[in-house]
């Protein structure tokens, strides 16, 4: 009856640690995208890639479900099986102490029984240990793969062919906590122009592109773009948005950057990752564009991450480019490379809006705009020329 019972508990085992295995690796994923969904929502949010992102977490929560309703079933069912080998072995036992011609030897008997009674609880602990163990190694498992790793609006993004936009703002205003960071903020930004924002750190730059790509919404004031009110649609269509800190998601390079696609474009990737100067270090990676990237791009340098992001904002074609601090990260040589793609959207009429402290990027920008006290000022271009030379 031992040997029945300890190999019940040895076949039941293995499927409870496959189960436990996939339920930690399913919820795990969940986690992550949830993480991801909280630490991006700005990013989705500006490709209108809400409702993908929500599918995603949804289906991995009803798979979570079905692996857990699974590894339960089998946990529970080790005490029946248990019991149902202890029910067979006293069966067995008065069978073979049935003498041949009828008699029962009852003192061999009544010991048996009394060792079978007082061997049953240390079975049915064992069967409860075994799936303990099989949880706890599937949960090893699962941390020696992890510690071994270095209210939503739901439009969605669609190519954009017509690059020329004019942006116009009105009366922007901004708070955060009670504290006003954007007052009464107004101007006229044009097709063909590459303009710069300046300012102190915490003037409320990267809040002012935030609100002109629609992820923070103004307290008061209004955007037009092509003289047409700025509703949530046309910002997702007309405006992309490179926010000053890299947003990756753990997928392929290839949906990184055509963030929002049902079906990207590879052609689309590979050319707008050429123009940002990321193609020779995504193809040197095993996989390439088909690389999973860790999650937050952590196997990325912070310079590989804007790159990528720059690229991410040049895949859909908007007219309206809102980059954040985009060469940060980059030497000159590639800050450069960043200025002349800025330049050429700029020169084909789009519109291009730099939140910058670097010089190179004042100096061939057609305009520059001072972020002081909430209000934005010009710089004249002679004055600007005199501070940056």
């Amino acid at each position: 009856m031992v040997a029945v019972a300890v190999n019940d508990n040895v076949f039941l085992a293995g499927p409870a640690r496959r189960l436990q295995r996939e339920l930690f690796a399913v919820e795990s994923s969940v986690v992550s995208d949830t993480a991801e969904a909280i630490d991006g929502a700005a990013v989705l949010r500006a490709y209108g890639a809400v409702r993908p992102m929500r599918d995603k977490i949804d289906l991995g929560a009803a798979r979570s479900e079905a692996r857990g309703v699974a590894a339960e079933t089998w946990s529970t069912a080790a005490g029946p099986v248990v019991e149902l080998a202890g029910a067979l072995g006293i069966a067995i036992v008065f069978a073979l102490a049935w003498s041949a011609d009828g008699a029962v030897d009852l003192a061999a008997t009544g010991t048996v029984l009394v060792a079978l009674v007082l061997m049953y609880r240390p079975l049915h602990g064992l069967a409860r240990a075994v799936f303990g163990w099989s949880s706890g190694l599937a949960s090893l498992d699962r941390l020696d793969e992890l510690l071994g790793l270095p209210a939503e609006p739901l439009e969605k993004v669609t190519m954009r062919t017509d690059p020329v936009a004019s942006l116009r703002v009105e009366d922007l205003c901004f708070d955060y906590d009670s504290q006003p960071v954007l007052r009464n903020v107004g101007a006229s930004f044009h097709p063909g122009e590459l303009v710069a924002i300046t300012g102190p750190s915490g003037a409320g730059k990267s809040t002012l592109l935030g609100v002109l790509a629609g992820v923070l919404p103004p307290a008061t004031g209004r955007m037009v773009i092509d003289g047409a009110p700025a509703t949530r649609a046309l910002l997702i269509e007309a405006t992309a948005w490179m926010p000053q800190n890299p947003t990756l998601f753990r997928d392929t390079i290839l949906r990184n950057v055509a963030f929002g696609a049902d079906h990207p474009e590879r052609a689309r990737v590979v050319e707008v990752c050429r123009r940002v100067h990321a193609h020779d270090f995504i193809a040197e990676r095993p996989g390439g564009y088909d690389a999973v990237l860790q999650e937050g791009g952590t196997d990325l340098s912070m310079g590989q991450r804007q790159r990528i992001t720059l690229a991410r904002a040049l895949y859909w074609g908007a007219p309206v480019m809102l980059l954040d601090e985009p060469t940060s990260a980059l030497d000159d040589e590639q800050e450069r490379n960043v200025i002349g793609v800025c330049r050429a959207h700029a020169d084909l009429g789009g519109l291009v809006i730099v939140a910058t402290h670097r010089e190179d990027f004042l100096r061939h920008a057609d305009r520059v705009l001072e972020l002081r006290d909430g209000t934005l000022i010009e710089w004249e271009r002679q004055t600007a020329d005199v501070l940056l030379h």
